[in-house]
């Protein structure tokens, strides 16, 4: 049987760790099919832990096609990255991923779905800081800039203009910090919006 894309990310959310398949409601949490503004591409999944990691899902339904654009653009944006793939796609896989990116193979074993950790990754040693302060929205921006005096003649400038604001004035952990706790709150007011809906 086929594993498919919802599969796989089940599994993985579930894992409290990499090779643990024992559900959790401790781990980060996630946001999904999240829209990478810059490379006009979408990121599986990515949970907001002390470091954004990105996961990018091969399952057996799916090809390597697009594979080089999407490293090129989470390489770019993200501090980690995981990708998550099956045994069809893995040894071609391992050969085009950089050497940081983490690898894990999903399996079906007795029913359930199994996440093996394949390789070790490591913290993105070239991030693009542009990349990364275009994974908040204007708003978001806005109020990341005003926290530090930077939004003053800034409300009617284009996301573009205030995302390269940001990169000029602020540290690239400053960025990072910012950027991680703004998707925290929008997160929260996800949650909030189900909860009362």
């Amino acid at each position: 049987m086929q594993l498919l894309e919802s599969d796989i990310r089940a599994a993985l959310i579930a894992c409290t760790d990499l090779g643990d398949t024992t559900p959790s409601s401790c781990g980060p949490p996630w946001l999904h099919e999240v829209v990478l503004a810059n490379h006009r591409c979408r990121v599986d999944a990515i949970a907001v832990g002390p470091q954004i990691r990105a996961y990018e899902i091969k399952s057996d339904g799916d090809s390597l096609r697009r594979l080089p654009s999407q490293i090129a653009a989470l390489s770019a944006t993200f501090q980690n990255v995981t990708l998550a793939t099956t045994n069809r796609h893995l040894t071609r896989a391992l050969t085009l991923v950089p050497s940081w990116w983490e690898v894990v193979l999903a399996e079906r074993r007795f029913g359930r779905i199994h996440i093996e950790l394949v390789r070790i990754g490591y913290s993105n040693p070239c991030i693009d800081p542009m990349s990364f302060a275009q994974l908040v929205f204007r708003a978001e921006a806005l109020q990341l800039l005003a926290q530090y005096g930077l939004d003053h003649g800034m409300w009617r400038e284009t996301r573009t203009s205030l995302w390269s604001c940001m990169v000029r004035n602020l540290d690239v952990d400053v960025i990072a910090d910012g950027v991680r706790a703004t998707l925290l709150r929008r997160l929260a007011t996800i949650a909030t919006e189900q909860w009362s809906s």
